[in-house]
């Protein structure tokens, strides 16, 4: 057995050449050119057998009475036998030790390595030994790599890292792999390689970048990676336009990154998204420590105005990410008193609340975005959070407030000359007309939102207004037309990433349909968008289903069916706190009331939705009035 050789040479005059001997050989390095040589390639130990290791060090009766912290210390140690080794002697060594001690001192970073260390074994000199054998460039690679504390990155940020093209980084990323400092951790959905840094490894390089790389050199670093993730949302933007109106009219801090990666990311952005998300955030924290406030506001809220940002994401997972890169730079921005920053952060965080179905914090951060950009003049900042506020008013109900703020938006954005958001906000305006019974000034406001999207080449506009045109027709009584918009809306975003408008596009439709008579396909089309709402953590659009899936119900006499889904859909309402769309569930859940034979409780909910109807200024006041005036 040949142990710890450095290359093939080594190793050549020591082979044996007669057929009935064996040599193994352990490298830190492949040793590729040697002849005839079977591989056997050692990562780290399973979880359980990284801890059975560490109960044969330390004893099986410690290790039983805190096996919480007898696997905590395996998992600090990366489940790395030379950890597991020491961290086992340390204990050895130090009866007195609890495992939960040892544990706790291993889980602050900084000092994990100082911890990793017993007589003559240490993991930090393990590591150096590799790390000086490095050629100058491979050192510098993988201490930048480390700066930036990425659990996974392609090869473009290795490049952007070394300032180097993408072909370079490669050849560097190879040669880390090759001495055992680098993993491959797979392909990404776009076919690019990803590359990880063991944990322990990860900390080395950290403090070589420390102790070698200048401050200047660090934020240079930093600046170069998060400045081609701006690039490439910009390239996103540029093709696949958000309907909301960024804040940003552009990426000033952006770097351009290799072509080829550029259009596979523009080809498939969501599932770019979703591979970088994890990097993208725990970048702007850095870039936050760094004090590098203007590129983490960049990228924080360049990220917000995408236009798959706030869709086709997990409630708890989406709100989470965003809310950590956007806590982070505001807090960044108050404390140097970047008030423009500030501003921006403040209305992203309103957008992505907004998103989430949580409406009074997301105007609440509006309002206080709203008075800054105003304070600044910062027209575009002041225009889109005006737009960003006549929305989240108009899901509760506050009509007069969403169509005030609407309105001043839109005389903003006339001279801004920028038709996407003339489109937006008039598209806006039109839904809340709607709402509030305005049946000539809807239509102007969609006819004008669908202009203005067509000028701005967005689809996803069109598709949009097409939806809220059902919704107009429906509300008129033109069910064939209702039906015609519904279909041409749902043929813009089938076949596209966004399912959520896609099930809201199949709602509009199941609703005209159900109109139309045809309950037995809108009750499959509803039933097919309440999944997708349920997945996606939609919760106004899970409640909106609901209420379509019971209508369904009713129309076919299905009535207690119709009041298990009406009521669900009450409660929701009532958790949002939207007191206009609870008090249509309610309406139709007094018709079931009704045919249940239940008329004084069905008069009791037609009552209350009266009220809220007239409180709120709403199309069915005037509606119901007639219709209890009638059978009066």
């Amino acid at each position: 057995m040949l142990d710890d050789a450095a290359n093939e040479a080594q190793v050549r005059p020591l082979l044996p050449g007669g057929p009935g001997c064996a040599v193994i050989v352990t490298s830190r390095n492949r040793l590729p050119a040697l002849a005839g040589a079977t591989y056997c390639e050692l990562g780290v130990l399973p979880a359980e057998a990284a801890l059975d290791l560490f109960t044969r060090i330390v004893g099986n009766d410690r290790a039983s009475t805190e096996p919480a912290s007898a696997a905590e210390i395996t998992e600090l140690c990366g489940q790395l036998p030379l950890a597991i080794r020491v961290a086992g002697a340390r204990l050895v060594s130090r009866r007195q030790w609890s495992l939960s001690r040892l544990a706790s001192r291993l889980a602050q970073e900084q000092r994990r390595l100082d911890e990793l260390v017993v007589g003559d074994q240490e993991v930090r000199a393990s590591i150096n030994l590799s790390y000086t054998l490095l050629p100058k460039a491979v050192r510098t690679a993988l201490r930048r790599l480390g700066l930036l504390g990425l659990a996974h990155f392609p090869a473009w940020v290795a490049a952007a890292a070394m300032e180097t093209d993408l072909g370079g980084a490669e050849r560097v990323l190879e040669d880390l792999v090759d001495v055992s400092l680098l993993e491959v951790d797979g392909v990404d959905p776009l076919g690019l390689m990803r590359y990880r840094l063991h944990d322990l490894v990860r900390l080395f390089a950290l403090e070589r970048a420390r102790d070698e790389e200048s401050p200047a050199d660090r934020a240079a670093t930093v600046e170069r990676v998060l400045g081609g993730w701006i690039w490439l949302v910009g390239r996103i933007t540029e093709t696949m336009p958000p309907v909301v109106p960024s804040i940003q009219g552009s990426f000033r801090l952006g770097r351009p990154v290799d072509q080829e990666i550029a259009q596979r990311v523009v080809a498939r952005p969501y599932e770019w998204f979703r591979a970088e998300e994890e990097a993208m955030t725990t970048a702007v924290e850095l870039a936050v420590s760094l004090d590098l406030v203007d590129i983490a506001v960049e990228l924080a809220s360049a990220l917000c105005g995408t236009a798959f940002g706030g869709h086709n994401r997990v409630l708890d997972d989406s709100l989470g990410s965003w809310r950590r890169t956007h806590d982070a730079a505001l807090t960044a921005a108050r404390r140097n008193e970047n008030a423009l920053g500030e501003a921006t952060l403040l209305a992203g965080l309103g957008q992505l609340y907004y998103e989430h179905d949580d409406f009074p914090r997301a105007r609440a951060h509006l309002s206080q975005a709203l008075s800054m950009f105003r304070a600044a003049g910062d027209v575009r900042g002041e225009a889109t959070t005006l737009a960003a506020l006549g929305a989240a008013c108009r899901e509760q109900g506050y009509l007069p407030e969403a169509v005030h703020f609407l309105d001043r938006a839109g005389r903003m954005w006339s001279g801004l000359d920028d038709p996407a958001a003339m489109g937006h906000v008039h598209r806006l305006a039109g839904t809340v007309r709607l709402e509030m019974g305005d049946y000539p000034g809807t239509l102007a406001a969609l006819t004008e939102a669908r202009t203005s999207f067509t000028a701005a080449g967005s689809r996803r506009g069109e598709g949009l207004t097409l939806r809220s045109l059902s919704l107009y027709h429906r509300a008129r009584g033109e069910w064939a037309e209702a039906e015609e918009s519904a279909r041409a809306a749902l043929a813009i975003f089938e076949g596209t990433e966004d399912r959520m408008l896609v099930a809201y596009c199949e709602r509009a439709l199941a609703k005209a349909l159900l109109r139309r008579g045809d309950s037995v396909t809108a009750r499959r089309l509803a039933e097919n968008a309440l999944e997708v709402c349920r997945e996606l953590g939609d919760a106004f659009g899970h409640a909106c289903t609901l209420r379509v899936v019971g209508e369904t119900h009713l129309a076919d006499g299905r009535l207690y069916q119709a009041k298990d889904c009406l009521e669900d859909s009450l409660r929701r309402w009532t958790d949002l706190r939207a007191e206009l769309f609870r008090a249509r569930t309610l309406r139709t859940l007094a018709e079931v009331h009704d045919a249940l034979g239940d008329a004084p409780a069905g008069q009791r909910m037609t009552a209350e939705a009266l009220e809220t109807f007239r409180a709120y200024g709403a199309r069915e006041y005037q509606e119901l009035a007639v219709t209890r005036l009638q059978r009066s």
